[in-house]
């Protein structure tokens, strides 16, 4: 039966059943705030109630570009719809931002987490606070010894408690990304929960540790929660390789993981989105998806946001009740990143939905605004439209069409990965053209690995050959600047056009290639294997040796090393392997 037989069939059946589905949230606004003349993008947030009047504020830490003159940075209070009200600059990257009344007037304090520790009135102006004297990565406060009195806890490469009855300092030897206060044990007694690259640490109210979890690498966020209802809090940590540890804070530590299957949480939350008493997780992921999982790592619903530029990710996330309707909310900000830099970034505000029945042809209505959008070639559009047409046909029953969506939602999924496979590539070919091939070599390796997860051999074996040509190149010393003398310039630029004219043919055809497979991959055929000369395979890296690629990688991309130190640390590491 082919795929209008199984629709007509299905939504015949939709149009009996009477449908209970529910849409998680709706995107009500968003908001950018980049010009022409300058370019601003939004790194943290945070929300609460800084003036007392009973109206939820936005704070925002905001990279401002401009397009003559040195950058800066900012703090901006805006109102619930985004609007700014008021703006502190200052001329280093802010690294966090927390909100707390800490003299206990009713007004709001704004704690900023920069090249030293700021606190701001809600009116965004300078409180001049006693500095740390150093730079500040994070920092929150509350009263933790309850005696009525607030104590500021300060991340550096310490835990720097400051208080007027309270004071201690515990050195933890790495960069702290975060810290949280909360009663994990329901005794009444705060505890302090430290998240670094490699470990959680717990501390007492006196700063003696109670527990560390054990060694990992590159942990991403960590939010703490009672996920069963049992009044102990577990804590819930995302990493790089798509886990999710879900631990308590005693000697059996690890109580589950969870392994996402599409993309790893860069931002991680929990909260009780639906009100029933199970709280659910909600990850906001590198792939520029919004998901929502039950405490299994089921996906309950996702939301997926254009893709601008290739290094887009995002920045900030807030579950909170930003329209005081009683339901909680979530604030998000995407940044827009090219090679460049930060070009510009949006606001989110999605709007809690789950009280909102839908009508009973609410599926069928999705499930056609979504075909017209697929046939259009807006598969980005398509694929949140498939979603929540899936999620009613569910509802209803109806698993014949929720089979169907899903079959669009993965071809979409693999139009979408494509095209960020054929952007790496496209932009490693033009560093290649320019004959920049370590900026080449980063992006020909990641749009290799794209390739291959997609079973895209034509890609891979372009990719594998670049890779090799530029490894030859490095190694051979060819791309060291050589002293044209006259005779040879006309030469070399007409070679350099020949070269980009191959280029040319080459990305063509592959596209060509491309394009000529079915567009509609639900209607399975069986393709006659044609007998073909086997090209040697590329010899696969073992994984000890990817993850030092990797790590090198990421050394040069944020400037750790520069590139001559990247060229030679791999040539060291293939020499070594080979």
């Amino acid at each position: 039966m082919n795929r209008k037989s199984v629709l007509l069939a299905c939504i015949g059946a939709v149009l009996i059943a009477s449908l209970a589905a529910q849409d998680f949230f709706v995107k009500e606004w968003q908001r950018s705030y980049s010009t022409e003349e300058r370019k601003e993008t939004i790194n943290h947030l945070a929300v609460d109630d800084v003036d007392g009047d009973g109206i939820q504020d936005i704070v925002a830490a905001m990279s401002i570009r401009p397009k003559a003159g040195l950058p800066e940075y900012a703090v901006v209070v805006m109102d619930p719809k985004g609007n700014k009200k008021y703006q502190w600059t200052c001329s280093y990257p802010v690294n966090g931002l927390s909100i707390s009344d800490l003299d206990g007037d009713g007004l709001k304090e704004i704690l900023v987490s920069t090249a030293d520790l700021y606190i701001l009135s809600y009116k965004a102006q300078n409180l001049n606070y006693s500095p740390v004297g150093t730079v500040v990565f994070t920092c929150e406060a509350g009263d933790l010894d309850k005696d009525g009195s607030v104590e500021l806890l300060v991340g550096t490469r310490e835990v720097i408690c400051r208080g007027e009855s309270l004071s201690w300092r515990y050195n933890i030897g790495s960069q702290i990304k975060k810290i949280v206060i909360t009663d994990l044990t329901w005794d009444d007694i705060p505890e302090i929960i430290v998240l670094t690259m490699q470990n959680v640490h717990v501390f007492d109210t006196y700063g003696n540790k109670l527990w560390t979890s054990p060694g990992a690498q590159n942990l991403l966020d960590m939010t703490v929660a009672d996920s069963n209802g049992d009044r102990e809090k577990e804590i819930f940590v995302s990493t790089d390789n798509r886990r999710i540890y879900i631990w308590q804070a005693r000697s059996d530590g690890l109580k589950q993981e969870l392994v996402l299957k599409s993309s790893r949480a860069d931002i991680l939350a929990v909260a009780d989105l639906t009100k029933d008493g199970v709280p659910e997780i909600i990850v906001a992921s590198s792939l520029l998806r919004l998901e929502i999982l039950d405490l299994q790592g089921t996906l309950l619903w996702q939301y997926r946001f254009e893709r601008r530029e290739l290094r887009d990710g995002f920045t900030s996330m807030v579950i909170t009740d930003l329209n005081r309707d009683g339901w909680p909310d979530i604030l998000l900000s995407q940044s827009v990143s090219a090679m460049a830099g930060d070009l510009d970034s949006f606001l989110f505000f999605l709007k809690n939905q789950v009280d909102i029945t839908p009508s009973p042809d609410k599926g069928s209505e999705y499930y056609e605004r979504a075909v017209a959008m697929f046939d259009q070639g807006n598969c980005a559009e398509a694929i949140n439209l498939f979603n929540q047409a899936r999620t009613a046909f569910l509802e209803s029953g109806n698993q014949g069409m929720a089979d169907t969506c899903q079959e669009y939602i993965a071809e979409c999924e693999e139009v979408l990965e494509l095209e960020a496979a054929d952007a790496a590539f496209a932009e490693a070919e033009a560093y290649f053209a320019q004959e920049q091939y370590s900026e080449a070599l980063l992006l020909y390796q990641d749009a290799m690995s794209m390739y291959q997860e997609l079973g895209e051999k034509d890609g891979e074996e372009a990719c594998a050959d670049r890779i090799d040509e530029i490894e030859s190149l490095l190694a051979s010393g060819e791309e060291e600047e050589d002293q044209p003398t006259e005779q040879g310039r006309p030469l070399g630029l007409l070679l350099m056009l020949l070269m980009l004219g191959g280029l040319g043919i080459g990305v063509y055809l592959l596209m060509r290639m491309r394009s000529q497979r079915p567009v509609h991959p639900v209607e399975e055929k069986e393709e006659e294997s044609k007998p073909k000369e086997e090209k040697p395979e590329r010899k696969e890296l073992p994984e000890k040796i990817k993850e030092k690629e990797r790590k090198l990688k990421a050394q040069f991309v944020y400037g750790e090393i520069n590139r001559e130190q990247y060229r030679e640390a791999l040539k060291k590491l293939y020499d070594k392997e080979n």
